[in-house]
């Protein structure tokens, strides 16, 4: 009688490598074929990894960004001159909000002082503070865009 035939009729399986959980062939195949679905999915998720930071070198190209500055937050933007993408670049700052930073600096001309910026709709002391480690100032006008 098969491990099966004794299941189905309500029968105990007699032997360990009839019981579920032992290391009988079966179970060592259910095993490895656990084992290749979790690299298969592991390959998967750095694949995606992989395409969404080639993506990302993509979109920086295409708007000018040099590639040693396509990492968000690993440099010093100046305010008073930097083009929309780098403004872009900082953390927490959208094209939208770096649109109205260099519409301001164009309207009003530089920036002054840091503290300067929250007269930008949109930008508020908490984002003042998160951005000031990253932002510097000079005194030039800004060039046109």
């Amino acid at each position: 009688m098969t491990v099966n035939e004794k299941v189905s009729s309500g029968m105990t399986p007699s032997t360990p490598a009839e019981i579920p959980g032992s290391t009988s062939p079966a179970c060592t195949h259910a095993t490895q074929f656990s084992v290749a679905c979790a690299w298969c999915w592991l390959l998967v998720a750095l694949s995606t990894a992989a395409a969404a930071g080639h993506m990302f070198q993509i979109v920086g190209q295409r708007l000018g960004v040099p590639p040693d500055r396509l990492e968000r937050a690993d440099y010093i933007v100046d305010v008073n001159s930097a083009p929309q993408h780098e403004l872009e670049a900082l953390p927490n700052v959208g094209t939208a909000l770096a649109s109205r930073i260099v519409q301001y600096r164009q309207a009003q001309g530089p920036f002054d002082q840091l503290e300067d910026l929250q007269l930008v709709r949109g930008v508020g002391t908490r984002t003042l503070e998160q951005l000031r480690p990253r932002l510097s100032l000079s005194s030039s006008a800004s060039p046109p865009e």
